[in-house]
Order: structure tokens, then sequence, then C-alpha cells
């Protein structure tokens, strides 16, 4: 496989990951305002919400295992050295990030009532941004490490 193509393999495996997480992340948000909406009782409600959250989380450490392990990240890197200082910087976000989620999970799991979730919800839209601006580096990095776009 030349260089090239190896590159576009990279891009496309994350650009195929950060497309399914972010799916995820919208199906979570199209789920709040019905999970929220106080004239409908919260019990019956709240499992699926914790699992729906509890399924990002684990796409989410596997995706950051996968980057931890050496791939994609670590090849933009070694072909472009001045990328190492940010690159380390994305892996150690993906600590905070997850702390982040896991937070969201136990909070909503501790929850009893819709109008908590609702507050519970910013708290995840803000999650969600900071993993979106998380994505967003993390595609530029790979952009100047195999001078392949990103979408």
């Amino acid at each position: 496989m030349n260089e090239l193509t190896n590159g576009t393999v990279y891009v496309t495996h994350l650009r195929a990951q950060h497309h399914r997480l972010h799916n995820m992340i919208l199906q979570i948000e199209r789920e709040l305002p019905f999970v929220a909406e106080e004239s409908l009782p919260w019990e019956p409600h709240a499992h699926r919400f914790v699992e729906s959250l509890t399924a990002l989380r684990d796409e989410l450490a596997a995706h950051f295992l996968e980057e931890q392990q050496g791939g994609c990240l670590e090849e933009a890197v070694c072909r472009c050295p001045s990328l190492g200082q940010e690159a380390n910087r994305l892996l150690q976000e993906h600590r905070v990030l997850l702390a982040e989620l896991d937070e969201i999970i136990a909070n909503v799991s501790r929850t009893t009532t819709a109008r908590r979730i609702r507050e519970l919800g910013f708290g995840f839209e803000r999650f969600a941004k900071s993993l979106h601006e998380h994505e967003d580096a993390e595609n530029r990095l790979l952009e100047c490490g195999f001078g392949a776009a990103v979408d």
C-alpha cells in the first residue's frame, strides 16, 4: 500500500468513527426533550436514556483506546513530527472527556425527576460541544499529517 493510500485509509476510518459518534450524540439530543417532559413519568424512560448514554461512552472509550494504541494520530506524527505536541494534548483530552461523560451518566442514574434531567441536558450539550471540538482538532491534525481533507 503506498503512502497516499495508507493515509486515505486512516482518514476514512477516523471519519467513519466520528460520524458514528456524531449520530449517537444526535440521537441522545433528540431523546432529551422527550425524557425531560415534566408531564410524562420519568422512570419508564430513565433506564433507556442511561443505556443510550452508556452505549455512547462504550463507543467513545473504544475509539479513544484505538487512537491511544497507535494508529492514525501516531502515523500522522511520524509523517510530520511537529504535530507531536498537539497529538499528545488530544490524547490527554480522552481521559477528561470520558470523565465528563461518566459524571453525566452517574447524575442521570441518580436523578428522579424530569426537571433535573433538563439541567443535566445542558451538561450533555457542553460535553457534546467539547467532543466535537476535540474531533475537529483531530481532523486538522490528520489533514496536516497526511495532506488529506477530513470532512
